[in-house]
């Protein structure tokens, strides 16, 4: 197949099948071939009755691979779905990819290969034909060549705890034989990559808003070390197109000639289970289009509109075009993971940092108004901005006079004390009892009081921990005094990578403004360690109604003492020029 030409793909989704005889399914035996004569005459409208090159299908065909012996059944009832799709549409090819839901879960400890025997034999009847499979492919990570394009399918099941997605992770021999697999792609082909869970985070408030812990539920970590370390830095002179499902969100991401595509579901049960917080989040049923012409990509959705509970077609329930969209083939940028670009006055909402305990964060804001420590001036907290207000954690913990009401070395252990509680509470634990070990947990301290953190809760919970400073200032055990906080940084990498295989990494930190520190220290811990650990955060005080300069999704937990301790930020371009403002203030005074 040659790429020169006008490339023409269909991406759907997350059909969800769960009874098929229900008919408030949109792909219900009842009326599915209606259904889809209304979506493909869509896309015959958008392509001009062109004839599409690839169909793709990123997984969950069935809505619960264990749900009460029905998921032969349904995925019957996919191929019968997926055959007339293939009927009416009539691709040159198909190819689909497995879904989390896809497998008999009851039988993923005992035999993988057994759990998705159903799947296998639907893929079969949906392979690419006439492709060249790549030497190393597997049924798990398979590369195929079809002319002068490359196709990966990806399955994020695979060496995992099926029914948590948090630790989707492949072992280090499938880690590499991914990369080797993607890395034999001549990296001036065209390359098509189909994964059910995304490989990057979507930056869009409405995901993050609209379905708590959004990362920690879609983003497959294995993947996005994949993309982020070898194809985005090794594939610059084709285009990549990333093919997802899962998130049942419609999302466009493209970083200079990759380009992201998440596609929401396809079908589903009825419109009545769609409720979820009365937002439109799971409501959406899409299909999408891509065209790949010369320089250009252009990107069209067609939404199926329904204004009944129901499915029926008395009540205008119909598919409609949404206006395409074109990107250059050309581009150079790039959307930094978790970052606004550059120059851009964007930041993000805090949706994650949780309240360790109402009763610690009344004794902090007491212990403050009581020994007058909240200060009022200019105290800048970074290159860009700067805090209108600053609480001195020296202060705060500081020994008081005998009589006084609370002193700060009892608030010290009473801080200390509900951190642990936190860390450890059965019902909702940031770290398991069987993580909480040397082997697999580490805690990460801040400069000097994120530090005694770490230190004294490394003793409680028999965790180790380690302390860096990253304030600038000179150092002996630095060649280049004058390095930067990061730079120095990287002199911890051996303490950090001879941990081995870490599952959990915490951060404890003083106070949280923009994230900047603690959003730059997850990306060097990413940067060094292939499996992605899940890495938290505590802090004694974050004012979680200022700007964020990255996505706190990121991150695993989030947790502070002190929520709701107001702490303005304002960019250092909106004050007055620098000789006619009062002196600064240092945040560590």
């Amino acid at each position: 197949m040659n790429s020169s030409r006008v490339l023409r793909i269909i991406h759907i989704s997350d059909f969800h099948i769960g009874d098929k005889n229900n008919a408030n399914e949109l792909l219900s035996l009842s009326h599915y071939e209606e259904f889809i004569n209304s979506f493909v005459n869509q896309v015959r409208k958008v392509l001009k009755d062109e004839q599409v090159d690839f169909l793709f299908i990123t997984g969950d065909l069935v809505d619960k691979g264990n749900r009460v012996g029905k998921l032969e059944e349904n995925m019957e009832h996919a191929t019968s779905i997926t055959n007339y799709i293939k009927k009416t549409l009539n691709p040159k090819q198909i190819s689909t990819c497995i879904g989390n839901h896809d497998l008999d879960q009851e039988l993923t400890t005992i035999n993988y290969t057994n759990s998705i025997r159903n799947y296998l034999n639907f893929s079969s009847k949906f392979s690419l034909e006439n492709s060249i499979v790549l030497p190393g492919s597997t049924e798990y990570i398979k590369v195929e060549q079809i002319g002068d394009i490359y196709v990966a399918t990806i399955d994020i099941n695979f060496r995992s705890d099926q029914n948590d997605k948090k630790r989707l992770e492949l072992n280090q021999v499938d880690y590499e034989r991914a990369k080797i697999l993607l890395a034999s792609v001549p990296s001036n082909k065209p390359l098509i990559v189909c994964s059910h869970l995304p490989w990057v985070v979507f930056r869009g408030p409405e995901l993050i808003a609209e379905e708590n812990g959004w990362m920690d539920k879609h983003l497959w970590i294995a993947g996005l070390s994949i993309y982020d370390k070898d194809l985005y830095e090794n594939r610059n002179d084709a285009w990549t197109l990333y093919l997802y499902g899962d998130a049942h969100h419609p999302k466009f991401l493209q970083e200079g000639k990759h380009f992201h595509v998440l596609t929401s579901t396809f079908g589903g049960g009825d419109f009545t289970s769609r409720r979820f917080n009365n937002s439109e989040y799971n409501k959406i049923i899409e299909g999408t289009i891509i065209e790949l012409d010369g320089d250009k990509l252009n990107y069209t959705t067609i939404f199926y509109k329904t204004t009944s509970q129901t499915y029926n077609t008395n009540f205008g329930s119909n598919w409609t075009i949404e206006e395409s969209k074109s990107y250059s083939l050309n581009s150079t940028s790039r959307s930094l993971l978790f970052y606004s670009p550059p120059g851009e006055q964007s930041y993000f909402k805090d949706y994650k940092t949780e309240k360790i305990s109402d009763k610690v964060s009344l004794k902090i804001k007491e212990h403050i108004k009581e020994f007058n420590l909240y200060r009022f001036g200019r105290f800048p907290i970074s290159n860009t901005h700067a805090s209108l207000g600053w609480i001195s954690i020296h202060k705060l913990f500081e020994q008081m006079e005998y009589g006084a009401s609370e002193n700060g070395s009892k608030l010290l252990q009473y801080c200390l004390y509900e951190a642990k509680e936190w860390i450890t509470d059965p019902t909702n634990p940031v770290i398991s009892d069987s993580e909480l070990n040397d082997e697999e947990t580490l805690f990460l301290g801040i400069n000097l009081w994120g530090g005694i953190f770490a230190s004294f809760l490394g003793m409680m919970c028999t965790v180790p921990s380690f302390s860096i400073s990253m304030e600038k200032t000179n150092s002996d055990f630095v060649n280049n005094e004058d390095c930067s906080p990061f730079e120095r940084l990287d002199h911890y990498k051996s303490s950090i990578v001879s941990k081995g295989k870490v599952k959990n990494i915490i951060l404890f930190t003083d106070v949280v403004s923009t994230g900047e520190t603690v959003l730059n220290l997850l990306l060097f811990i990413n940067s060094l360690i292939s499996f992605k650990p899940r890495v938290s955060v505590v802090s004694i005080i974050s004012d979680c109604d200022t700007i964020r300069k990255g996505n706190f999704e990121a991150f695993h937990r989030i947790g502070t003492l002190c929520k709701d301790m107001k702490l303005p930020i304002i960019h250092i371009d909106t004050l007055p020029d620098e000789d006619i403002l009062p002196s600064k203030f240092s945040i560590h005074s």
